[in-house]
């Protein structure tokens, strides 16, 4: 694994909120100034923070997850595979995570006590 600087981190955080504010239809000029705005602002409240940023763990993952799982048929894993850039394995786990989420919602603890029963 290569090892990242801060000039990396400012260059990826300053290139994707570029690409957010010019996907939003603002010119380039004031969304470059803006951007860099928006890193200055990061860098100033983050400064010195030491932390990892998983991608698996995020709300996009889950959602990513969810819609999966909606758009499983039962036999369509490599074309959700390829869809999603995942493995097939992956896309097997996915499945497996995500039912057993839905089935734990659905499910209530039998030794929990009703909230008016206290």
């Amino acid at each position: 694994m290569a090892a990242y600087t801060v000039k990396d981190f400012v260059a990826v955080l300053t290139d994707a909120v570029l690409r957010q504010l010019l996907s939003q239809g603002m010119p380039r000029n004031k969304a470059e100034a803006a951007a860099d705005e928006v890193v200055d602002l990061v860098i100033d409240e983050l400064g010195g923070w030491n932390f990892y940023v998983p991608k698996d763990i995020s709300t996009r993952a889950r959602t990513r997850n969810r819609k999966i799982y909606e758009e499983w048929s039962g036999n369509n894993h490599d074309d959700l595979a390829l869809k999603y850039g995942l493995t097939r394995t992956r896309i097997y786990t996915i499945i497996k995570e995500v039912r057993a989420q839905i089935f734990a919602e659905k499910q209530s603890d039998l030794f929990d006590e009703p909230e008016n029963a206290k």
